[in-house]
């Protein structure tokens, strides 16, 4: 392999080697002094870039603008708080919906790493992004998350009506079966 053909962080250490093999091949030296170049530490993935190009991000947003279907209107909202706020991925998973202040148009962030929380002013376009996705994808009870009130949520299943904690509301919204889970069984153990 020549200089030049191969990518350019290991280039240098190749020419280097190819130059000081020379002596060697030809019989100027007895030594071969190409095994002492130590070349640079090459990682499997670090081609892959860090972060998208400006262009790239609105080409991404323009392809799934276009897509209608709910994983199409959930990938929306979530590359639009992404490339908007520059959140981190964590910080737009652990997003719920009691985070956005609708009335003061402000976005409540947990952040991950050093745990604090920061007010952001809730922009037109994300704002947007996420309520067609709360409206149009989501089941229709998570609508009713705005109007929980005292920690309490009601919601009528024919004639029974269900209470729900928040946290049982949300292990509902991410797909837990609240009807399989039971409380530990009560255990008495007598000292033999």
């Amino acid at each position: 392999m020549g200089c030049g053909v191969i990518p350019s962080k290991i280039e240098p250490s190749v020419c280097l080697r190819d130059f000081l093999c020379y002596p060697w091949r030809t019989g100027r030296t007895a030594i071969d002094l190409a095994g002492t170049v130590i070349g640079p530490r090459i990682y499997e993935h670090e081609g892959i870039p860090v972060a998208l190009r400006t262009e790239e991000v609105r080409r991404v947003l323009e392809v799934t603008r276009k897509d209608l279907s709910p994983v199409g209107l959930r990938d929306y909202a979530i590359l639009t708080l992404l490339s908007t706020y520059r959140l981190r991925a964590a910080e737009v998973v652990n997003l719920r919906l009691e985070n956005i202040d609708w009335r003061r148009d402000v976005l409540r962030v947990r952040h991950t790493k050093t745990g604090t929380y920061s007010e952001l002013p809730l922009l037109r376009e994300p704002g947007e992004a996420v309520l067609r996705y709360v409206e149009k994808a989501r089941p229709p009870f998570w609508l009713m998350l705005r109007r929980l009130e005292a920690d309490r949520f009601v919601w009528s299943r024919g004639e029974a009506v269900l209470e729900l904690s928040v946290e049982q509301l949300h292990w509902l919204l991410e797909g837990i079966d609240l009807q399989a889970m039971r409380g530990h069984p009560v255990r008495y153990y007598e000292h033999v």
